[in-house]
């Protein structure tokens, strides 16, 4: 468990402290407890996630294989029949395409 210090003005401090109280009454880690699942629901509406590394195995300038974890990428090369040593592995952060559409005006 980690330990952030943080400083919030007073008028968003109290507004914490009602509804610590609120929620979860005078408990030890009521404080938390409130930030934590604002935390959460923050991360979730704004459907949070981490960008993903993506391992892409080449063979003769040709992608061969594409996985998501080294292991992943090791297995679908024995399942291919490919030696790990006669590819070119490139990892990267997944990409993902942009369309812009219509007219552009300055």
């Amino acid at each position: 468990m980690g330990l952030i210090t943080i400083s919030l003005n007073d008028e968003v401090e109290r507004l914490l402290r009602k509804l610590a109280k609120e929620l979860y009454g005078n408990k030890k880690g009521a404080l938390s407890k409130v930030v934590e699942t604002a935390i959460k629901d923050m991360a979730a509406k704004e459907q949070y996630t981490e960008k993903q590394t993506i391992y892409r195995a080449y063979k003769n300038n040709k992608l061969v294989v594409e996985a998501s974890t080294l292991d992943e990428l090791a297995e679908k090369l024995d399942q291919r029949g490919i030696d790990p040593r006669e590819v070119r592995i490139l990892a990267g952060e997944e990409v993902k395409p942009r369309a812009k559409i219509g007219y552009r005006m300055k």
